[in-house]
């Protein structure tokens, strides 16, 4: 059954059964300035666009009376089931949030393995002759784990990329009003460039101040924990590029050395990002959740 999000006076949404909002509505239970937000939408209607004023009803001539009838009753409606908490979630982001952390425990475990490798590689690198056999089996080694942390970053970021939807999403049907960036592009401008250095990072911001307290999000300080994230998510693509440079233009053991050394620190910081975002994404549906509770 469709359900829709409706706010009166600009108190808190509560959650409704379409067919039951109508009724309500029909019936003056539910004012006629009421706004609705529903799964879909990009922003809050007037509820009287979504229930347009009814037809006037003909009435037949009433029909003469017995002097014996009982007298009628008018039924009263059925009272409506109060929602559980204050506010609701649009898509429940509980379990989607579970599978983040355990594709961002595969990162770490991912990363860790090529921080290793990389130090070996430093090791071999050091030394002033590098045998045929061990440097073949080195990039051999380093090919794979390439491979493997470049897999799970991919997956991590499809599982990540409908984090971010749903977490907006919920923002929205918690009844925020003023939000400036949608679902789809909360997402979306991590593959728009230019763009990608700052417009996630604003979206990511407003899911935090909307989740911790949505009538009056603009006004909700944000934690440093989010610039450390996004300081390491920039880090992360320089230090990729420039690492992605050196190992083209090795041709000798000492430029060798200098693109391990840049991709360890690479890798470092890689693992702190992830512990981060690891931690903000748990912050922010604590902050979601409690907000659902609340009675």
């Amino acid at each position: 059954m469709s359900k829709i999000h409706i706010s009166q006076n600009g108190e808190d949404p509560i959650q409704y059964p379409q067919s039951e909002a109508e009724a309500m509505f029909r019936q003056g239970r539910i004012q006629e300035d009421a706004i609705y937000w529903k799964d879909g939408m990009s922003d809050w209607l007037p509820l009287r666009d979504l229930f347009p004023a009814a037809p006037p009803v003909t009435s037949a001539p009433p029909a003469e009376l017995s002097p014996y009838a009982p007298p009628a009753v008018n039924p009263l409606p059925a009272p409506v089931a109060p929602p559980p908490g204050r506010y609701v979630f649009t898509q429940d982001p509980r379990g989607l949030t579970k599978a983040l952390k355990v594709m961002l425990w595969f990162n770490v475990a991912a990363l860790s393995l090529a921080l290793l490798s990389s130090f070996a590689q430093l090791r071999l690198a050091n030394g002033e002759v590098i045998a045929p056999e061990a440097a073949q089996a080195n990039d051999a080694r380093q090919t794979f784990l390439s491979f493997v942390v470049l897999g799970v970053f991919l997956a991590t970021s499809v599982v990540f990329g409908k984090w971010i939807y749903r977490a907006n999403l919920n923002c929205r049907g918690f009844g925020a009003n003023g939000m400036q960036y949608t679902p789809g592009w909360a997402v979306g401008f991590y593959f728009v460039p230019i763009l990608n250095f700052v417009r996630p990072f604003l979206a990511m911001r407003e899911i935090w101040q909307v989740s911790s307290n949505p009538r009056q999000w603009q006004t909700e300080e944000v934690p440093p924990l989010l610039g450390w994230w996004w300081g390491l998510w920039i880090m992360r693509m320089i230090m990729g590029w420039i690492s992605n440079s050196l190992f083209k233009a090795v041709d000798d053991v000492e430029s060798l050395r200098t693109a391990t050394q840049v991709t360890i620190a690479a890798c470092v910081g890689e693992i702190l990002l992830v512990v981060v975002a690891m931690t903000m994404v748990s912050r922010i549906i604590a902050m979601q959740v409690r907000l659902t509770e609340k009675v």
